[in-house]
């Protein structure tokens, strides 16, 4: 399924489809999204109706399916993991830095406390810090091919 997000235009008409949460029709989403060619936003919706992400209404619309309203993530060929949230696309990064900055001014705020528990507390974020990375590049190893001699 992610294939179908392989087009930047065609994750541009999901997420239109996603914050309209109403039926789309070609020329409203042509005008909404700035796209010149009526065949253009044809294609696209097309695409997420082959993947059933989409469904055509008989008054010639499109809406989500119910796949296509749990769809919550998004995997781009780059190998980078996008959240769908309200519409937007938030990168798994932003979390990630919201993470180390929380730990940080955490970390220095238990140091004026007691600087143990503010060293074994950085300790902790560390080893989280190291999975996590840990998880990602076993993840990336997996999607590459093996050469075996």
């Amino acid at each position: 399924m992610q294939q179908v997000f392989s087009n930047s235009q065609t994750v541009q008409v999901f997420l239109y489809c996603v914050k309209k949460q109403a039926p789309v029709g070609v020329r409203e989403a042509q005008r909404d999204l700035g796209i010149k060619s009526s065949s253009s936003i044809h294609w696209h919706l097309n695409k997420l109706l082959d993947a059933q992400i989409l469904k055509k209404e008989p008054n010639n619309t499109y809406a989500l399916t119910e796949i296509g309203k749990k769809l919550d993530r998004i995997t781009f060929p780059v190998d980078e993991t996008f959240l769908v949230m309200r519409g937007e696309l938030i990168s798994h990064g932003v979390f990630q830095v919201a993470f180390l900055v929380t730990a940080l001014i955490t970390g220095i705020s238990l140091f004026f406390w007691n600087p143990l528990i503010s060293a074994i507390f950085s300790l902790q974020v560390v080893i989280v810090e190291a999975i996590i990375q840990a998880r990602v590049l076993m993840k990336r190893m997996a999607v590459l091919p093996s050469y075996q001699s």
